[in-house]
């Protein structure tokens, strides 16, 4: 007996050894932050302040932002294409696939393997749940006209004007309040949140650490709170492009339902593509690869491909190979520069000229022999050329002419 209530009085001890210092810093904090949460008014004034914060930011850069890529204090990684409402997080060795327009198409791998049923819907929860929050502390400033927010201007102690948002839907946590404190231009200097996962109320973090991207997009690359630090490294951005060409020209594929879409910039190797490309063979998706340069977005429409991943066999004459500074046309190696000269045989020859092919829908562009562990900024300038070349032609003819292109490597 005396032994057992020595090891009772060295548990309980060890226990109050580790949970009172806990305790008593959170009261300490909670007296020293918590606040409640302030009164404000909502209507025009308010909204004219949110966008005055949202001219500061110059908010037309990220409006017309399609991708943007970042990680979130070095745990978790993010691909997000706004433009098509889809994101690839990544964490540990687990990739998902997320579709905000169609859940049925989320997706989860851990390593190679893909996760099915109950795990698979425990793994899309959790990215979901990283990307409401990561994706928060990236882009929030922009998020204050969202559906279901309510704007309310609430005057601080010093008679300066905050901005009060509240999220009654969307997101993880519905409810929670932010109360943005903004310098003499409307940029954000830091806000106070009032959130179901935090245990104290008030509290605050900056929004000090700007970086302007690719884009022009001011976003934030640190954040202070109390004595922690939210670290967001790797940005990059990519913006609209303007006008979208379709290939072939084909309302089939365009209007498709069974179509998915695959960002080239969401890649790093063409490996990847490959791989992407041969998981769809036999599933009666039609795989839409998208790319854009400066001026336009490009997307790309891949319906021939097999069930073994292979592309099918053709006469020599309608296969033009382009390879990452040279074509192929029959045995004759040539120069990437004579691509406008032979694009333009090939797609108007009908019948004129035996060696090439007989009308444009036979006519095939196929890309291969790039190596597997190219660079997917190879294969993205090829396709850019191609896609241009083929418009210019294309313009020439009422737009009549179809362009097929095709990877002669799927199947190795």
């Amino acid at each position: 007996m005396k032994r057992i209530k020595k090891i009772l009085k060295i548990v309980i001890g060890a226990i109050v050894f580790l949970t009172l210092p806990t305790l008593l810093l959170y009261g300490y904090l909670y007296y020293k932050y918590n606040e409640e949460l302030p009164i404000g008014r909502e209507g025009k004034e308010a909204d004219a302040l949110a966008n005055k914060m949202l001219d500061a930011l110059n908010h037309q850069a990220y409006d017309t932002t399609t991708y943007l890529e970042w990680t979130f204090k070095k745990r978790h990684h993010f691909k997000w294409n706004k433009a098509e409402n889809t994101c690839e997080v990544y964490w540990k060795n687990y990739k998902v696939n997320l579709n905000f327009d169609d859940p049925s198409k989320n997706t989860a791998y851990k390593g190679d393997l893909k996760i099915e049923a109950v795990e698979a819907e425990k793994l899309v929860k959790k990215a979901t749940n990283y990307f409401n929050n990561d994706s928060f502390w990236l882009v929030a400033p922009y998020k204050i006209f969202d559906s279901g927010t309510k704007r309310s201007l609430v005057t601080l102690d010093n008679d300066e004007k905050a901005l009060l948002v509240t999220y009654t839907k969307g997101g993880s946590s519905p409810g929670d309040s932010y109360l943005w404190q903004l310098d003499e231009t409307g940029k954000p200097k830091n806000f106070k949140m009032w959130t179901s996962i935090l245990p104290i109320d008030g509290l605050e973090a900056s929004w000090s650490d700007w970086t302007t991207t690719e884009t022009g997009t001011l976003l934030p690359t640190f954040h202070k709170m109390m004595f922690l630090g939210i670290e967001i490294e790797g940005i990059k951005t990519i913006p609209d492009s303007g006008q979208t060409y379709y290939y072939p020209n084909n309302p089939t594929y365009k209007n498709s339902k069974n179509k998915i879409d695959i960002p080239l910039d969401s890649l790093s190797y063409f490996n990847e593509l490959l791989d992407t490309l041969k998981s769809l063979s036999c599933t009666h998706k039609t795989p839409i690869i998208n790319y854009n340069d400066e001026k336009s977005n490009f997307k790309l429409a891949l319906p021939f491909i097999h069930c073994d991943g292979s592309i099918g066999c053709y006469k020599r004459r309608n296969v033009i190979e382009l390879r990452k500074d040279s074509l192929f046309f029959h045995t004759r190696k040539l120069t990437i520069d004579s691509l406008p000269k032979y694009l333009e045989k090939h797609l108007l020859n009908n019948g004129k000229n035996p060696m090439f092919s007989q009308n444009t829908n036979n006519a095939i562009f196929q890309i291969g022999n790039l190596g597997i562990k190219s660079n997917i900024n190879d294969l993205k300038t090829i396709l850019i050329q191609l896609s241009k070349e083929y418009n210019d032609i294309n313009t020439k003819h009422q737009d009549s002419l179809l362009l097929n292109i095709q990877f002669s490597n799927l199947n190795n």
